[in-house]
């Protein structure tokens, strides 16, 4: 189970993702340190819910992978074919039944619209929700793309895919109208949307997911924040303070759970797969502590 949350105003982009992996029949926990982001040419954060590999590969790199080499533009259709044929296999060798083949992605990044200017755009590409983004009952074969656009009358939006404790939609109502309020006040900083974000996965994290309140959620996370004024700016800021964020360029941070209770554990954090129309970076690492001679 994951818990991804975004929030989408007139200046900035957010997205917080939870890093834990569990087993979808166990409920046990495989890993705590997974990366579910990928960053797609200067312009989109995607994350996602579901199986942790796709035809055998991490699905991070798996989605990084399949969009290589081919349009931005057509990205998104290739996501959601591609991924309706690697479930199905999945489903098919590993006799995964339905009801525990859900998998979606959750995109959100800065498109423009039709008279040409940048947009705040959201994209839910997935198997157990419909063309509207309501919740199907069961799984389906095919991925179906629900897309939301911030209208420039609009103050903020905020979107989700995975678990949520108890009450978890009635909060996120009044989560959105702080974010509302933040960015009417504090026009492209990101800080305090990142806060109401960071509150609500742990909540999550602590609560539980579901009637049985199962600890699927994890308390370490991935903060992203893609303000307007860094569309086309390239590369990807790491600060090892995972409070800062910088309203000028893409920004990346590992939110640990340790860093709250052990400050001179040395940390090292990984960054999100980027995606540019030729090429693949991976394996970025920043630690908080020099690297001692082999």
């Amino acid at each position: 189970m994951t818990l991804i949350l975004s929030a989408m105003t007139q200046q900035c982009i957010v997205m917080v993702s939870d890093r834990r992996l569990t087993d979808s029949v166990t409920k046990k926990i495989v890993e705590h340190n997974e990366n579910k982001v990928v960053l797609l040419a200067d312009r989109l954060m995607l994350g996602y819910t579901g199986f942790a590999k796709l035809d055998k590969t991490p699905t991070d790199i798996w989605v990084a992978e399949q969009v290589t080499g081919s349009h931005p533009s057509q990205w998104l259709t290739i996501l959601q074919e591609r991924a309706a044929v690697a479930v199905r296999r999945v489903r098919r060798n590993y006799r995964v039944p339905p009801s525990k083949s859900r998998h979606a992605f959750l995109v959100a990044g800065w498109l423009p619209d039709e008279s040409g200017v940048d947009r705040p755009h959201s994209f839910l590409i997935s198997n157990f929700h419909d063309a509207n983004g309501n919740d199907r009952s069961q799984p389906t074969n095919e991925f179906t793309m629900s897309t939301e656009t911030l209208r420039p009358n609009d103050y903020s939006n905020l979107s989700w895919v995975g678990g949520l404790a108890k009450g978890g939609q009635e909060r996120l109502v009044r989560a959105l109208r702080v974010i509302s309020k933040y960015s009417a006040q504090n026009p492209g900083r990101p800080d305090g949307i990142v806060e109401v974000l960071i509150k609500e996965l742990l909540n999550t994290a602590e609560v539980g997911v579901g009637p049985g309140k199962e600890k699927l959620v994890g308390r370490d996370m991935l903060v992203t924040a893609f303000p307007r004024l860094a569309i086309g700016s390239g590369g990807v800021l790491m600060p090892m303070n995972p409070r800062y964020l910088s309203d000028r360029h893409v920004t990346a941070s590992y939110l640990e759970d340790a860093w709250y209770h052990d400050r001179t554990r040395a940390l090292m954090r990984y960054g999100p797969i980027v995606v540019q129309p030729d090429m693949i970076l991976r394996g970025m690492e920043i630690s908080d502590q020099p690297l001692k001679a082999l």
